[in-house]
This record gives structure tokens, C-alpha cells and sequence, in this order.
């Protein structure tokens, strides 16, 4: 999950700096490093899978709704 960017010809380190943060943004590298910087117990993990699995369900069945 390294990112390596190379200066391309005629661009400037402000739009260089630009495609990192975006780069970084898409590929969820603080995202992650703040999910590993505290333990998570495998039960609360499978718990917030399937809250986020039942929160899905809901969305969907209130799209079908207003169909």
C-alpha cells in the first residue's frame, strides 16, 4: 500500500502535492492507521460487521419503499 509519485514534466510541486492527498484520500491510508492504532476485540469487529450489514438492509428496504 506504498504510494510513489514522480513529478511529471512541466508540473509543479502544489499540483504534485495535490495528486498525493488525493492518492492517499482513495486508498483509505489514514483510515487505517487510526483503526490500528487501538486494539479491536475479533467479537466487536463481527459486532459492527453485522450493525453496518442490518444498517444496509434498512437503506435497501426503504429504497424498495418509495419505488
Amino acid at each position: 500500500m506504498s504510494i510513489i509519485l514522480r513529478l511529471k514534466p512541466g508540473e509543479n510541486q502544489n499540483s504534485l502535492l495535490k495528486r498525493f492527498k488525493y492518492q492517499v484520500k482513495n486508498e483509505l491510508v489514514i483510515e487505517e492507521a487510526r483503526a490500528r492504532m487501538a486494539y479491536v476485540k475479533p467479537s466487536q469487529v463481527k459486532q459492527e460487521k453485522l450493525k453496518e450489514k442490518k444498517r444496509k438492509i434498512r437503506e435497501f428496504k426503504r429504497e424498495l419503499d418509495k419505488v
